[in-house]
């Protein structure tokens, strides 16, 4: 029996390590990792021991543990590993057991048909906002089928997700109120178990806001969670108007540094924070600005509160039905200083960097967005009879299985929608900020689907399965 378990746990093992390769399909293709302007900053501030507020420090020093400044190659593999273990995690959570050639095709459909290996191709921190929203579903609806070894690498795991990234920690804050309402409406738990599984998920969250705390004092002196965090939202104000109107009625009465470039606004968010010649450097820089851009965002949201909610709701929806992949893969000559920084850290690697078909604007994004899109119309579609045989009882579907598949489904919904705003309506729009989760509607789609397939070919499932079981 116990040859058997191990068996089996060396399968899912393979399984896993031979799915990472798999969701790494991208990079092979492109014959490189995918790199966007972010990139530079997160792959230098570990090399140099710098700092700058709006990238995570610890994410950088998380790759150059990885790449050692010799390859970019571990940083792509160690991504795919973390999906694919986790996409695991996750299935065997939802249906109770999961067979390793079971588990492989869902990995293939995952990899051609959403943008999961997209995501783990990138040198960002974008693939550990899946793996937060993940990691929370797993903590709060799958932790009786976790083991202890488990359940403390997922702990730990969605803590550093959390702390690679400023947007995680509200997204993770309202997830965790999510899922202990989906719980208290799904499976009735009672007070003790709400109570248990809310301090469950509040350990990572908890670690997270401690280290982002700690990695802040050490860089600047103080603690803060978001240093210079207004800058985002004055720039989403300003590109949209209401803080441009703020301004002219304030700018007769109060000395505001951006009152001098007052003419030149509205303009759109990225050229006024990050241009050279935009006002934002022009009249400081972040630092020097940091009051006023406070002052500007709070007057601003008190001046013109039913512009600045109805600017917030359009450009949440409008992030929202933005997804598809692509758009950031700009050529290497247009990020200025790319060149010199790969020549500098990866000399040995300049002849792939320098022949990829990022650079030469050979990937198939075209071909991969209509089956993108497709796959995620199909999933959509199939979620919502799906849903209903959830809620009112499929026969043959045990009541665990309904919870825990709508859990994932209420879990990615609210991942969503607060992802769209944390990022549209307080920072940017990106197509890469709904690209980097969507692809966990597809996933609870297949899994619905395998469930819903499992009444119809298989008696009921036992209540408790085993981690290691790889029955079919």
């Amino acid at each position: 029996m116990q040859a058997s378990s191990q068996a089996a746990s060396i399968k899912i093992a393979a399984a896993v390590v031979l799915g990472a390769l798999m969701l790494s399909w991208v990079a092979f293709y492109n014959g490189f990792p995918l790199l966007f302007w972010d990139s530079m900053a997160y792959i230098g501030l570990a090399v140099d021991d710098g700092f700058f507020w709006a990238r995570s420090r610890s994410y950088s020093e998380f790759i150059w543990l990885l790449h050692w400044q010799w390859s970019l190659w571990p940083v792509i593999f160690i991504h795919g590993l973390i999906a694919s273990h986790l996409i695991y995690l996750t299935a065997r959570v939802v249906l109770g057991r999961v067979s390793p050639i079971g588990f492989m095709a869902l990995i293939a459909g995952l990899a051609v048909f959403s943008s999961v290996a997209w995501t783990v191709a990138w040198i960002m921190p974008d693939l550990f906002t899946p793996v937060v929203v993940l990691g929370l579903f797993l903590l709060g609806f799958g932790a009786d089928r976790l083991s202890v070894r488990e359940t403390l690498y997922v702990f730990g795991l969605t803590a550093v997700a959390i702390h690679f990234h400023n947007s995680h920690v509200p997204l993770a804050v309202g997830l965790l109120g999510t899922i202990l309402l989906a719980r208290a409406f799904l499976d009735h738990p009672g007070l003790r178990g709400l109570v248990a599984s809310a301090a469950l998920l509040s350990g990572p969250i908890l670690l997270a806001i401690a280290a982002s705390l700690t990695v802040n004092f050490e860089a600047l002196g103080r603690f803060t969670l978001t240093p210079n965090s207004h800058f985002l939202p004055l720039g989403r104000l300003v590109a949209d108007g209401p803080a441009v109107d703020y301004l002219k009625d304030s700018c007769p009465e109060q000395p505001y540094a951006l009152c001098a470039y007052l003419d030149e606004l509205p303009m759109p968010e990225y050229i006024f924070l990050w241009k050279d010649d935009a006002p934002i450097s022009q009249a400081g820089g972040f630092d020097a600005l940091n009051e006023e851009a406070r002052e500007i965002v709070y007057g601003t949201l008190q001046a013109y509160p039913a512009a600045a909610a109805a600017d917030a709701l359009s450009n949440t929806y409008q992030q929202l039905i933005d997804f598809q992949i692509g758009f950031e893969l700009f050529p290497y000559d247009e990020m200025v200083g790319l060149h010199a920084l790969m020549l500098r850290i990866f000399p040995g690697e300049m002849e792939a960097f320098g022949s990829s078909r990022q650079d030469a604007g050979t990937l198939p994004v075209q071909t991969t967005r209509l089956i993108h899109g497709a796959a995620l119309l199909i999933s959509l579609l199939a979620l919502g009879p799906l849903c209903y045989l959830g809620f009112v009882g499929a026969r043959g579907l045990r009541p665990d299985a309904q919870q825990r598949w709508l859990g994932l489904v209420i879990t990615t919904g609210s991942a969503l929608l607060g992802n769209a705003f944390i990022t549209g309506a307080l920072s940017k729009i990106e197509s890469r900020y709904t690209s980097r989760l969507v692809w966990l509607v597809v996933l609870a789609a297949a899994l619905g689907v395998t469930l819903w397939l499992r009444t119809k070919t298989s008696p009921p499932a036992p209540s408790q399965a085993d981690p290691t079981d790889s029955s079919t």
